[in-house]
């Protein structure tokens, strides 16, 4: 399961970066060839540092899933679980 994870984890920066790019939201299709490995450089490196920042997250983001789908809490425990994910330190 982990190898599977994983895996996944890793196409996903590879999907996410062909698709953005492959969605023309940058008309580059006739710019000069030196300038599209920038703008693919770029998508990469963006894709990568969110995947490995939410990897870095991941346990606090499963918390707050858990949380989110706990209905015997309130709206402000939800609140202060979602705002948690984000502090400093220890758990």
């Amino acid at each position: 399961m982990v190898r599977l994870t994983v895996v996944t984890i890793f196409g996903l920066v590879g999907t996410v970066t062909t698709g953005f790019l492959g969605m023309n939201l940058i008309d580059e299709a006739d710019a000069p060839l030196p300038v599209k490995p920038v703008f693919f450089a770029a998508t990469l490196m963006a894709a990568l540092w969110l995947t490995f920042y939410t990897i870095a997250k991941s346990t606090r983001l499963s918390d707050f899933r858990d949380v989110i789908s706990d209905e015997r809490l309130s709206t402000w425990a939800k609140v202060k679980m979602f705002l948690g994910v984000w502090r400093r330190g220890g758990d």
